[in-house]
């Protein structure tokens, strides 16, 4: 249980830090800064993120999936078979 509520602090200082710099650096210049993440980068790197690590995945079943059933348990398994 200690180890969640040391997460739970690193979230809240990592939300604190952000959000007190934008306010003082908003009281210094007397600009309102506003922090936008636009909905088409996120999709993509959504998009992006999903797509490799579906290509990470599917990647080493390559070889594998070339022989025949029993070579490749063999090849998995180690000596199991003998």
């Amino acid at each position: 249980m200690e180890f969640f509520a040391i997460e739970n602090d690193l979230i809240r200082i990592t939300k604190l830090v952000p959000d007190r710099l934008i306010t003082e650096m908003t009281s210094m210049s007397g600009y309102r800064l506003i922090f936008v993440l636009p909905l088409e980068n996120f999709l993509a790197a959504l998009l992006i993120a999903f797509l490799t690590s579906q290509l990470a995945a599917f990647l080493p079943t390559l070889r594998p999936s070339r022989r025949r059933i029993l070579e490749a348990i063999q090849y998995e398994g180690g000596n199991a078979l003998r």
